[in-house]
């Protein structure tokens, strides 16, 4: 199972929701073109899990600004032309909820509006056992709310796997244990190989220079040298006269290392 994300809408949306091997979840997106039947992303699915049905419903964030911040207020647009976009998450969840509840044993949420909202949904709402989420980058968390709702929210930037496994009573239907862990993907030693081909695949296509040595870090610059050496670099690349920055928007990760374009980035 896969939820488009905001991420998701710079790519070809059409060809990733064209996926062999799972079900991509679209619950709060419309497409509006003119093939309608070309955007394969449903708004809800069931899984048959051994003895058990699982209902999924897969949600997505709002857009965000030239200044990494979450557009919030009204009129919220959509993210791009031919995909309409519904942001009520809670009467979505709601209607799915009432319509699919009596055809599921378990239902579980995917998303990627961030831990608040996801936590705000499994309260509210009734009948959502487990909101898988995303889109928060502040490390993993695990909660259990009062109604007992799991949510979960996995670690961030490929640094960790969030490993969920629940016990059900199959004569209730009912989950009688939970073992949650995670993962550091540093403690990890194998790799599949068809998927680091599609990644080498990938990066050789659109980053072939990526991890090319562009310089030689030697010390700790501050906010404003970071901001300086960027605008450098702007000024050489894009020929332009001026660069303007945020400091708060500015990341000081700069760590003595050989610099290559991604690290520039």
């Amino acid at each position: 199972m896969r939820v488009v994300g905001n991420h998701d809408y710079a790519s070809q949306l059409l060809d990733y929701a064209n996926d062999d091997n799972a079900i991509v979840l679209a619950s709060n997106t419309r497409y509006t073109g003119d093939n309608p039947q070309s955007f394969n992303a449903v708004d809800f699915s069931i899984v048959q899990v051994g003895c058990l049905k699982v209902g999924f419903i897969g949600m997505t964030s709002v857009p965000w600004n030239e200044l990494a911040q979450p557009i919030e207020t009204a009129p919220i647009p959509d993210f791009i032309a031919n995909f309409k976009m519904n942001w009520q998450w809670q009467d979505i969840a709601k209607n799915i909820v009432e319509q699919y509840s009596q055809d599921v044993d378990y239902m579980v949420m995917l998303s990627h509006l961030g831990e608040g909202a996801d936590t705000q949904i499994a309260q509210n709402i009734a009948g959502i056992d487990l909101v898988l989420g995303g889109h928060t980058h502040g490390g993993e968390s695990f909660q259990q709310l009062d109604n007992g709702s799991l949510v979960i929210q996995p670690n961030f930037f490929a640094q960790g796997l969030t490993d969920l496994e629940l016990t059900f009573d199959l004569t209730t239907k009912t989950v009688a244990d939970i073992n949650y862990s995670t993962l550091a993907t540093t403690q990890i030693n194998t790799f599949d190989e068809a998927l680091q081909t599609q990644i080498d695949f990938l990066m050789g296509k659109y980053a072939p220079d990526a991890n090319t040595e562009i310089a030689i870090s030697e010390n700790y610059p501050t906010t404003a040298q970071i901001m300086n050496i960027t605008a450098l670099a702007a000024k050489q690349l894009h020929q332009v006269d001026a660069a303007l920055f945020d400091t708060n928007l500015v990341q000081q990760r700069w760590i003595l290392v050989t610099l290559t374009q991604a690290h520039a980035h």
